[in-house]
């Protein structure tokens, strides 16, 4: 009797263990779709602009296309595949003139939560999440290379364009992670409260759009820096390097700034590269 009730015991722990097992591969399963359909979302330049500007304040389709220059009949299929990944949702609807405004605000995703297993498993989290990367660093180079060809307010508005390496354990990288995303929920919040003082007619100066776009990951090749490599190990780093996906120029839209046609880059032969400390360099920089 004692052994058919050990045994008993046993069973159902194990079956309660498959239904656990089951709950979260179906748990993971959610949040793996959610995952790709947003980073697909953010992996067209027209649908990462429409997201930034309905980020800014509640809008309609209509305001969104008088500010980008163009046709609202163009955004229509982008605005639905941003609310159907769930980056949009309809804030409020306004009558007018007969017809009704709908105002759509932006959802704010939380990627950084995002299971490390969405990425250890999906190929495809993995695809949308390099696509993405590839238009938010493409739009980053528009942006800064239009601010290069309007220098006019000096150097303290200058565009701004820093790369360093940091020698870090992964304990001190994670904390260094941390303080990014400290530094982010800072802007953040000062950006929020100086919407408010512009929307109160509190602000003294005009307020602009700025970009800021930040990277941070294990430069190539990978181990210690200071330790002289080998052949053999360059050559074992170099198949290990992460594939490269550059932007596709022609996926660029004319509102992009610096755009020059299809399949052009625009006519620049030098950046500007501020240090850490505000010194201006001044250096050669090749377009790809």
């Amino acid at each position: 009797m004692k052994k058919e009730k050990e045994k008993a015991k046993k069973t159902g722990g194990a079956a309660a263990k498959r239904g656990r097992s089951r709950k979260d591969a179906a748990s993971l399963a959610v949040e793996r779709r959610q995952v790709v359909a947003e980073l697909r979302a953010f992996a067209h330049p027209l649908r990462l602009r429409l997201f930034e500007l309905f980020a800014e304040k509640p809008r309609t389709t209509m305001q969104v296309a008088e500010l980008l220059g163009e046709p609202p009949t163009r955004l229509y299929h982008h605005v639905n595949a941003l609310q159907k990944s769930g980056l949009l949702r309809l804030r409020e609807t306004k009558p007018n003139r007969g017809t009704v405004e709908k105002y759509f605000e932006a959802v704010q995703p939380d990627l950084n939560s995002a299971k490390a297993d969405v990425f250890a498993t999906s190929a495809a989290a993995r695809q949308s999440a390099r696509a993405a990367a590839a238009t938010v660093f493409e739009q980053a180079r528009q942006d800064l290379f239009a601010g290069m060809r309007d220098l006019k307010k000096g150097h303290e508005t200058a565009p701004m364009l820093i790369r360093m390496l940091v020698s870090a354990t992964p304990t001190r990288a994670a904390a260094l992670r941390r303080r990014l995303l400290d530094l982010l929920k800072d802007l953040k919040a000062a950006d929020g409260a100086e919407k408010k003082e512009a929307a109160a007619g509190e602000a003294g100066e005009q307020q602009e759009r700025w970009s800021l776009t930040i990277a941070f990951a294990r430069a190539w090749p990978p181990g210690p820096r200071g330790t002289p490599g080998k052949r053999a190990a360059a050559v074992a780093n170099r198949s290990r390097r992460p594939p490269f996906v550059p932007a596709a120029p022609s996926r660029l839209p004319r509102w992009c700034p610096g755009y020059a046609g299809v399949g052009s880059t625009p006519p620049i032969t030098g950046a500007a590269s501020t240090s850490a400390t505000g010194a201006v360099a001044r250096e050669r920089a090749t377009s790809t």
